[in-house]
């Protein structure tokens, strides 16, 4: 998800908050919604181990995740992997 489909709004490395993000292209949510509806499943695979070490909170990454949802009007499955291996 971070640097293909969004990226921080803040320039920082890491997202500040839930409300941190960009479209990382003014292409990406064309595409997802035109995807969307020709009938593909929309699917984010997202790896975020912050959570598990502190630096970033369960709710944030699953508010931004529904936020780009809203903010397209699709649907999004995520997957978040939130430790090594």
């Amino acid at each position: 998800m971070d640097s293909t489909l969004i990226e921080t709004k803040s320039g920082a490395k890491f997202a500040q908050n839930a409300t941190d993000w960009i479209y990382w292209n003014e292409c990406v949510p064309k595409k997802l919604k035109e995807y969307s509806e020709n009938g593909f499943k929309i699917v984010i695979f997202t790896n975020q181990k912050g959570i598990s070490t502190g630096n970033a909170k369960a709710e944030h990454i699953k508010q931004k995740i529904q936020d780009i949802a809203n903010d397209i009007g699709i649907e999004i499955q995520a997957l978040i992997a939130t430790h090594d291996d």
